[in-house]
């Protein structure tokens, strides 16, 4: 296929390449997905694919960082701390149901890289949010960071293609949600001077 000019309305080769692994993701096992599919898919070659990512596993890294929304930590960060009880914000809820399923793809994945590169993501974001410096974090704080941001992602997994992302909501009225939100709130509230 011949390269689309710059002002074309066909997608670019590295478009075309993202999408084909969104899709792919959606039907088959990470572990199974390889270059040649992915760039036949996508109608380019192998040097294509490479010009634009080094791995499969640098193309997941990237899209995925890609596809997570700027906005969402300020809008869950309170939620998550306990200062709101339900997520708001400016958020298109299509918008968010489309970045969630494709959360979910990671989530539910066959691989740990994938899960690994979404809780990490999550964690990024909410530390972020929360204006810490994760060097600044003590073990205890780690771990507790490392246990509930494991947790969403299992939970994300379990949700189902149909997931409700009002879920979230609901677990933070449990009693264990209070905990999470008591536990992320004295990290975020610790005097770090």
């Amino acid at each position: 296929m011949a390269r689309p000019k710059a002002n074309s309305s066909i997608p670019s080769a590295r478009d075309r390449i993202e999408d084909a692994f969104w899709e792919m993701l959606a039907s088959t096992p990470f572990s199974q997905i390889t270059v040649s599919a992915i760039s036949a898919k996508a109608g380019v070659n192998h040097n294509t694919f490479y010009y634009h990512f080094s791995s499969i596993e640098d193309l997941a890294e990237k899209v995925f960082k890609e596809n997570m929304l700027p906005e969402l930590p300020t809008i869950m960060l309170p939620v998550l701390s306990g200062v709101a009880t339900e997520a708001g914000g400016a958020l298109n809820p299509d918008k968010l149901s489309f970045h969630f399923r494709r959360a979910r793809l990671y989530a539910a994945s066959d691989s740990s890289l994938l899960t690994g590169i979404l809780r990490d993501s999550i964690t990024r974001l909410w530390l972020d949010a929360a204006g810490i410096d994760e060097s600044q974090l003590l073990q205890p704080e780690r771990d507790q960071l490392a246990f509930i941001f494991g947790g969403i992602v299992s939970m994300i997994a379990d949700m189902g293609e149909d997931a409700d992302v009002g879920r979230m909501e609901k677990l933070v009225e449990s009693p264990l949600g209070k905990g999470i939100l008591a536990s992320l709130s004295a990290i975020a509230t610790r005097d770090r001077g």
